[in-house]
């Protein structure tokens, strides 16, 4: 049975940008029309299970022919391409004309003919690469040795302090470190200085005129002591002439006031007693 087709069929088409957006997957063996930016009209092939960003570009003749043109430099006959089919998942492309030269350039820094390319049709700038005479050089790049280090002669000196700016901070350091003072409050200071001075010693005299008779108690001046008995270590010694009466009369220091202590006797004395008082801080 004969079937006839009323109307052409058609691809479906749109825009690259707008197949990308909404990126379907091709049924096996759709193909599909894509408006290229410039203009042009390409195609893909589904398979089925990729969608439209993962499939490549279909190549036609069309797409071949509006590429630019190669001539071969011998017969100056232009190569032109053609698609000749598809070997599996691969398209085989025709190359036809030209010669069977293997240099495709005419000319090149003045020679032509036949042109090979010669050490120095490029320098350094034109690739963007370092020229070898800046290697090792003032404003250049630092080479590597064989150990793959930059060699010592291209590293600079490190002594940037030329002004003496680190020896005169670590002097400054170590005087400071060293200063006994600065580091304490004066309060702290007072404190220091009362315990490091050496004990005062003060002699007194117990006259016999002075003790009350009734109380047995005899208050004498000794500059130094501090009415706060916690503040000082006080401790009455008699002289050596003053022991025995000293001793014997149970003679104790029994209170102080400031700059002046009080002695209480078991008996009152009947001799004047020299006593010396050491007063230390604590």
């Amino acid at each position: 049975m004969d079937y006839t087709l009323k109307g052409a069929p058609r691809l479906r088409r749109d825009t690259d940008a707008n197949w990308k957006a909404v990126n379907p997957v091709l049924a096996d063996g759709e193909q599909i029309a894509i408006k290229m930016t410039d203009g042009s009209i390409r195609y893909k092939i589904g398979n089925g299970s990729s969608d439209y960003n993962s499939l490549k570009y279909f190549v036609d003749q069309n797409y071949i022919d509006s590429k630019e043109t190669i001539c071969d430099t011998n017969s100056k006959k232009p190569i032109s391409f053609s698609v000749g089919g598809i070997d599996g998942d691969n398209f085989v492309v025709e190359i036809t004309g030209g010669g069977d030269s293997t240099s495709f350039v005419e000319s090149f820094n003045g020679r032509s003919g036949d042109v090979v390319p010669q050490s120095g049709d490029y320098t350094a700038s034109d690739v963007g690469a370092i020229a070898a005479s800046e290697k090792g050089k003032a404003s250049g790049v630092a080479t590597l040795d064989s150990g793959g280090k930059v060699p010592t002669a291209q590293i600079p000196s490190l002594n940037y302090d030329v002004s003496g700016a680190a020896s005169a901070v670590q002097t400054n350091l170590n005087a400071h470190a060293n200063n006994t003072t600065t580091h304490i409050t004066s309060d702290e200071r007072t404190a220091w200085n009362a315990k490091a001075a050496k004990p005062t010693v003060r002699t007194l005299t117990l006259s016999t005129a002075g003790w009350d008779s009734d109380a047995k108690t005899q208050t004498v001046a000794c500059s130094g002591v501090l009415a706060d008995e916690t503040a000082q270590l006080i401790t009455p010694v008699p002289a050596l002439a003053s022991q025995t009466a000293y001793y014997e009369a149970g003679i104790l220091c029994t209170g102080q006031a400031a700059d002046s202590l009080t002695f209480t006797a078991n008996t009152t004395p009947t001799v004047d007693l020299t006593v010396y008082v050491t007063i230390q801080a604590l």
